[in-house]
């Protein structure tokens, strides 16, 4: 992923300055989203996705709230937006320029919502600090630029959604220059349901390096993510499940947080939306019109005793494109370097690996041997 196009690390002349990455324990941070958001971002865009990864970003109104030197930010979304981008089973591709377009596009209409629900969300953060006395203070800020992606099973942030590099970053560390910005990023998952599997938000303060890289840090806290649960149905009705409204509480690796008082904070937020008839991340305007621009390559490459053959493999971009050809090419000379088959890059592909970069090339045949070895056991 990242917003200068596609390159090879094995024919990267430097190396640039990457932001630091930590963890902290002193903040905490709580996504509240509904079911109903989920189902309509999947609704309007797996129909261009279809199996394939894809990504939507969203504006937010985020709640800071104090206690000492300690702070818990409440997101609630209000805008979804998404932009063009390229996507198969294992990567999304896009630039941020097209990103901070869709961001400014979608600006004035995120503003009119936050004005609409700037009493209500005021309501929740009073109530907020009656039930924990220990917050001092509160500010109500808007945040452009969170993130949901999309991954075809269930699983959390991979490797590439974690990758640093300035000129292609993951989608976690894309910023290049920000100062005490909260920034949520969210795993999607459509099968039998539409949910969110994981969150996890990061403090950034980062900018440009001399090097044209980027220094700075992002700092990792403890997250939650609270949706609605849906109304029991079948079986589930029968025998008792708990009913519709109440929160399913899903907690980051960092989390060691109780979740009763979660889930009241949670209900906090729903029962002042529907007091209010705020209807915060669905909204129709954006959603009816904006979704993701699936660009699919084929690449022509050769099968062994069959002649050359058209495929699209899982992971592998659909139309033939400058950018694709070129991608090709990169993939044809590693191959040929590391002595692979094309059944070799196909499973490389299948296991997440990127099959552009030479990096991924060295340790997939690190990780096959491995598996070989454990097959044979």
């Amino acid at each position: 992923m990242g917003w200068n196009g596609r390159y090879s690390v094995g024919t990267r002349d430097k190396w640039l300055t990457k932001p630091e990455k930590y963890v902290s324990y002193q903040h905490l941070a709580m996504l509240v989203v509904r079911n109903e958001t989920m189902k309509r971002i999947g609704e309007k865009c797996l129909k261009h996705a279809d199996d394939s990864e894809f990504q939507v970003h969203y504006h937010s109104v985020t709640v800071e709230f104090k206690s000492g030197v300690n702070k818990f930010y409440l997101v609630l979304p209000t805008v979804f937006y998404t932009f063009e981008q390229t996507v198969s089973s294992s990567h999304i591709d896009y630039h941020f320029n097209d990103v901070v377009k869709a961001m400014n596009d979608t600006m004035d209409i995120h503003t009119k919502v936050m004005e609409h629900m700037y009493k209500s969300v005021n309501g929740i953060a009073e109530k907020i600090c009656k039930l924990v006395p220990e917050f001092e203070s509160f500010r109500i800020m808007a945040v452009n630029d969170n993130s949901m992606h999309r991954h075809p099973g269930r699983f959390g942030f991979s490797s590439t959604d974690y990758d640093r590099d300035p000129e292609e970053p993951g989608v976690v560390f894309r910023k290049r220059k920000a100062e005490d910005y909260p920034q949520m990023d969210s795993v999607m998952v459509f099968d039998y349901e539409s949910t969110v599997y994981t969150s996890e938000m990061r403090i950034i303060t980062v900018d440009s390096a001399k090097d044209g890289g980027i220094e700075g840090e992002y700092v990792e806290i403890p997250t939650i993510t609270a949706i609605n649960e849906e109304e029991p149905n079948g079986m589930e009705a029968l025998f008792g499940r708990k009913k519709g409204g109440d929160t399913r509480i899903i907690h980051s690796g960092l989390c060691r947080i109780e979740y009763e008082k979660m889930e009241e904070i949670a209900q906090i937020v729903w029962d002042q939306f529907e007091e209010d008839e705020i209807e915060a991340g669905v909204l129709r305007e954006i959603t009816e019109t904006i979704y993701p621009q699936i660009k699919k390559k084929i690449y022509t490459y050769q099968n062994r005793g069959h002649g050359t053959t058209t495929a699209a493999l899982p992971g592998w971009h659909a139309n033939q494109t400058a950018d694709g050809k070129e991608d090709l090419k990169e993939t044809k000379r590693l191959q040929v370097k590391y002595k692979m088959t094309d059944k070799d890059i196909e499973t490389m592909d299948l296991w997440g690996y990127d099959t552009t970069a030479e990096a991924d090339f060295q340790e997939f045949l690190q990780d096959r041997e491995v598996y070989d070895m454990y097959q044979e056991m």
